[in-house]
């Protein structure tokens, strides 16, 4: 199986230029990427037999606004996760020590008629056996047994 790199790029009009620079006079165009990537397909049909099996690697050259745009995109995406693992470590933390202290808080109600957030389940017990089961293993056991206990009739 043959492998080729393309290289994809947009000209003034809006639309992409695909070639493939091993092969020379293998190249097209496509209103969008997509069609450009099959339309390069069948292109490199003209040069070799089964196009459909060769491996082609692709490389999108972007205008500098946009490389710098999804740079700064993704250096937000990473602080974002950062600042949601810190805050779970913190919360992890904190229900750890309610459960050591014994303290249960208690539930938060909803207003008559709210929906549930989406993937909330109904929980049983007070705030602090709900996160604390969910963030340490040594609180799961005290939530499950403390939690929907009754005697068996």
């Amino acid at each position: 199986m043959k492998r080729y790199t393309a290289i994809f790029e947009r000209d003034e009009s809006g639309s992409w230029l695909a070639r493939i620079p091993s092969i020379r006079g293998c190249h097209t165009y496509g209103r969008t990427l997509e069609q450009a990537r099959t339309r390069l397909r069948e292109a490199l049909g003209l040069w070799i037999d089964r196009p459909e099996d060769a491996v082609i690697e692709e490389a999108i050259r972007l205008p500098a606004d946009l490389r710098t745009a999804i740079q700064r995109s993704r250096r937000t995406r990473e602080r974002a996760e950062r600042e949601h693992e810190n805050a779970q470590t913190q919360t992890r933390a904190v229900a750890e020590a309610l459960v050591e202290e014994g303290v249960s808080l208690p539930r938060r109600r909803r207003a008559p008629g709210a929906i549930a957030p989406a993937g909330a389940t109904a929980r049983t017990g007070s705030i602090a056996q709900g996160i604390s089961a969910a963030s340490c293993p040594s609180a799961r056991a005290q939530a499950s047994s403390s939690v929907n206990a009754r005697p068996f009739s």
